[in-house]
């Protein structure tokens, strides 16, 4: 992607220099925009080190040197796929409301209409939250193209806590391969991680899964203009966060697999895509009260099948596409054509999994990469090692 990135003068603009070298590193051109107060605060020769191909300062329309074609602000606001500005000041911020055209940022903001824009607001909490600067923000809120990323909390510069502060760079360059301008008018709801099985108030019975595989989906989905909803376990190694600020998603954490059965029997009806990469619990115990002792436990713990989310949302479906998941050990293509049979769907995703201990690496939990089977009318049609950005390609292409 082609990425124009303008730093304005809030004392943020530092960090637009990890900015600039996280977004090379994930294989985008960039391009930079100083204001005049980022000019004075940071080094413009410096992104070229971490990446850039051109940086370019305030009044450098008017250095016909610094023009590709024939007007700078026109010439770069074409180039782009994104202007992505990133901290975006109170002064700038309320230039861009006001249409005006006072430099190079400004001149290439009023023209890229069709353009997508990202702004990253960061400043004084006061200052955010001055009824001049929230009415500037509703404007440009209501411009096409324009999205504006509400800042964190926490403490600023100035020692004050409170709104206005950047986001971390990890958050801006992920969130900015998650946003989708483009709204497709879909839901997918999907379950990830593991739901837990209580023995008694300290202990529990659960699975080493991460919930990776269904973050990744949701991420992936989002970039295509779904709207998505995400159920994941508690014990999900995944930052819910990064998510959070899309407009087009939302989550629910749940600890049991009756929690997750109540959460998505909610959700079902209104979803078009449902997705259940969850590895739930599929027994109950009879929970004590208090603490097992040792003595007490006897060798086995009396328990019963748990709600079988997957099938009440077979029983209960109409025209929504579902998607399941098998993870086995062995017996791979018996195994997934015995639990198709079980429980058909639109498609079965296999995959081999295997706890990580001293002899042996973990196989299926939490890896990046791993070999899926996909089972279509209970037989496998076909097998391919990919990434999860991939599979959630691969869903969609077989659904």
């Amino acid at each position: 992607m082609k990425i124009l990135v303008g730093v304005t003068g809030s004392i943020a603009c530092y960090k637009s220099y990890d900015i600039v070298r996280e977004l090379s590193k994930k294989g985008h051109q960039i391009r930079i925009v100083l204001t005049k107060g980022a000019e004075k605060f940071i080094k413009p020769e410096l992104f070229k080190y971490l990446g850039a191909e051109e940086v370019y300062l305030n009044q450098d329309d008017f250095n016909l040197k610094k023009t590709m074609q024939s007007v700078l602000h026109i010439d770069l606001k074409n180039w782009a796929d994104l202007i992505l500005i990133a901290p975006l000041s109170a002064n700038k911020l309320s230039q861009f409301a006001q249409g005006l055209c006072s430099d190079l940022l400004t001149s290439i903001f009023l023209s890229a209409f069709e353009k997508h824009k990202i702004l990253f607001p960061a400043m004084n909490t006061q200052m955010l939250k001055n009824p001049i600067t929230e009415s500037n923000i509703r404007t440009l809120n209501k411009l096409p193209n324009t999205f504006i990323h509400p800042s964190f909390s926490g403490e600023l510069v100035c020692k004050e806590v409170g709104d206005g502060k950047l986001p971390p760079v990890e958050y801006i360059t992920e969130f900015i391969e998650h946003f989708s301008f483009y709204n497709k008018d879909k839901k997918v709801l999907i379950t990830t991680g593991a739901t837990i099985a209580p023995l008694d108030p300290v202990r529990f019975l659960t699975n080493p899964s991460t919930g990776k595989t269904g973050f990744e989906l949701a991420k992936s989905y989002l970039a295509m203009g779904f709207s998505v909803t995400l159920v994941y376990g508690s014990h999900s190694k995944i930052n819910i966060q990064k998510l959070a600020t899309n407009p087009n998603f939302k989550s629910f954490k749940v600890h049991t697999t009756e929690d997750m059965y109540q959460t998505v029997m909610n959700e079902f009806p209104q979803c078009d895509y449902f997705i259940s990469a969850a590895a739930v619990s599929d027994i109950k115990f009879h929970t004590n009260s208090s603490k097992l002792k040792k003595d007490v436990i006897s060798s086995s713990l009396n328990f019963e099948w748990d709600m079988d989310i997957l099938a009440s949302c077979i029983e209960i479906k109409t025209n929504q596409k579902i998607v399941s998941f098998a993870a086995e050990t062995d017996h791979l293509s018996e195994n997934f054509h015995k639990k198709w049979l079980k429980k058909p769907t639109n498609l079965l995703i296999g995959n081999q999994v295997h706890m990580e201990d001293s002899k042996t690496e973990a196989q299926g939990f939490g890896v990046n990469e791993n070999l899926y089977y996909f089972v279509k009318d209970g037989k496998i049609i076909d097998q391919k090692t990919c990434s999860k950005k991939d599979l959630a390609k691969e869903i969609l292409e077989r659904i």
